[in-house]
């Protein structure tokens, strides 16, 4: 009899269909935002134009991007998508430095408490 063997099987081939369903339906496959790759699923699926893909390309492997979104992150409050926004306003980070209060409220979602953060930080 070779049932158990059989049984066996079927048993393996429904784990391995339960786990590819589940790798399917459940795990996140999404590049995170601002990163190259995001930017190019974005433009693949016709979600973003191919001027705000190369905007969206420069941004993600730009090292002065990179370095005001580090030094903003590590500001308390602001997160990942407020820094990008940060990256994409200012030039520089000596640029960032001499905006006052006034200039970081006119950036859409910094309010005043965020603002008065960045000043604050920048300020040490």
């Amino acid at each position: 009899m070779t049932y158990g063997a059989d049984w066996f099987s079927v048993v393996v081939v429904l784990a391995a269909a339960a786990f590819y369903v589940y790798d399917y339906l459940f795990v996140d496959d999404e590049p995170e935002e601002g990163t190259v790759e995001h930017a190019e699923r974005l433009w693949e699926t016709d979600q973003i134009s191919l001027a705000e893909y190369e905007r969206r390309v420069e941004l993600a492997v730009d090292d002065r991007a990179q370095q005001i979104q580090t030094v903003t992150r590590s500001i308390g409050g602001i997160g990942p998508k407020t820094a990008r926004t940060l990256a994409a306003e200012f030039e520089s980070l000596d640029e960032l430095h001499r905006a006052d209060r006034d200039r970081l409220e006119e950036i859409h979602d910094i309010g005043p408490s965020t603002a008065d953060a960045i000043e604050e930080h920048l300020e040490r």
